[in-house]
């Protein structure tokens, strides 16, 4: 059960967003971290997305500040994204938030 701190921090956390976040879980995605110089394909899968951005799980070690390609064919995506935050999440995958730009 989530005690009334945890709850005031999710509120406050929620407030601070610009748009609403939607569940989009588990859709696989491809990007890539220099679409110039390099041809390698990482896999990330969704777990939510809003106008701005959207999180992801992946096993590809990112920065913040770092920007990527993200493509997808199903929903049909192909956007330039900034990592703005890392997690680790367990031993294999990073949780990953991207915004947009």
């Amino acid at each position: 059960m989530e005690s009334s701190d945890e709850k005031n921090s999710n509120n406050l956390t929620e407030n601070r967003r610009k748009d609403q976040r939607k569940d989009f879980s588990y859709i696989v995605l491809e990007f890539v971290l220099h679409p110039d110089t390099t041809y390698e394909i990482f896999v990330g899968y969704t777990l939510n997305l809003s106008n701005d951005g959207l999180c992801i799980y992946t096993p590809a070690v990112l920065t913040a500040g770092q920007a990527i390609i993200l493509k997808s064919d199903d929903p049909p995506l192909y956007k330039k994204a900034a990592v703005r935050w890392v997690e680790k999440y367990d031993s294999f995958f990073y949780k990953v938030g991207l915004e947009f730009v």
